[in-house]
């Protein structure tokens, strides 16, 4: 099958960023919005290559689908779509995670749909292939905003509950998912998770970090100019905001700068700008 723009030069082998990778499930990522058309996501994805299996779910606010090709299974998480979800974005008080503590709402909203998808990946996904003596297939998690949460606590739960195999997660627009020593232990555990932000975007800021949440991850930046980096000084980023927000007052945009970088086209076209740029 001749595949698609969107993978046609998507790695399935590497642990390493990769540009082509971090757009392609970035088109992964906004697709899952598309939830209430799962014909159109199934469609798409086989349009892609992603034709060997395909389950989508929509539990009380949380969306979400697997799909897998002969090499590779995606799952995927939908972000902020409905009131529900930000229900879940506010419950933040903590409770106990694979490792240290982790945002209450957000573990609710993954365990909607957890079990189910372990079982699509693991079992029915790359289980076909190990029943027919076949290498089994990579497995790439990602998601958008509140989807990049899920995204983060389901590779946890993988990697620090069961020492299952994961190659890769890409996130875009994360906030904070789990306490210093769920992060600690995360980013130690695993190494292959990137989590892209575009400039001021304000979803990445919370929960704050005065009530001891953090970031884990490889941590890539966007800029004012779509530039990345992956290697951003904490004056550089505040300097790089301030303009962000100065160029978008000039423009006499009707959106706010830090709620307009936070949506997916926007990290789209900075990954698609930098898509032959590798900043490690």
């Amino acid at each position: 099958m001749t595949l698609k723009s969107e993978f046609q030069n998507f790695n399935p082998n590497v642990t390493k960023y990769n540009p082509e990778n971090a757009l392609a499930l970035a088109k992964a990522a906004e697709l899952a919005y598309a939830y209430n058309q799962g014909n159109t996501i199934q469609q798409t994805v086989a349009d892609w290559g992603f034709g060997e299996y395909f389950q989508l779910w929509d539990v009380d606010g949380t969306q979400s689908y697997v799909a897998a090709s002969e090499e590779a299974v995606l799952a995927v998480f939908a972000g902020t779509n409905q009131s529900i979800d930000w229900l879940d974005n506010i419950t933040f008080f903590p409770l106990q995670g694979p490792v240290g503590s982790v945002h209450r709402g957000f573990m609710i909203a993954l365990e909607r749909v957890w079990g189910e998808m372990k079982e699509a990946i693991y079992n029915k996904s790359q289980g076909q292939r190990r029943s027919q003596g076949l290498k089994p297939q990579t497995l790439w998690v990602t998601g958008h905003s509140l989807g990049a949460a899920l995204a983060t606590l389901a590779v946890a739960k993988l990697r620090l509950e069961e020492d299952l195999p994961v190659n890769g997660l890409y996130t875009y627009g994360s906030p904070r998912v789990g306490d210093r020593i769920f992060a600690r232990a995360f980013n130690q555990e695993f190494k292959p998770a990137f989590r892209i932000v575009n400039n001021n975007d304000i979803v990445t800021r919370v929960p704050a970090r005065l009530m001891l949440f953090s970031h884990v991850g490889n941590f890539l930046y966007l800029d004012v100019d779509k530039n990345l980096h992956s290697d951003v000084h904490w004056w550089y980023q505040f300097l790089d905001g301030v303009q962000g927000a100065a160029d978008n007052l000039l423009k006499e945009k009707e959106n706010i700068d830090a709620i307009e970088d936070h949506k997916m086209a926007q990290y789209i076209s900075g990954l698609e700008k930098n898509r032959n740029y590798n900043p490690y």
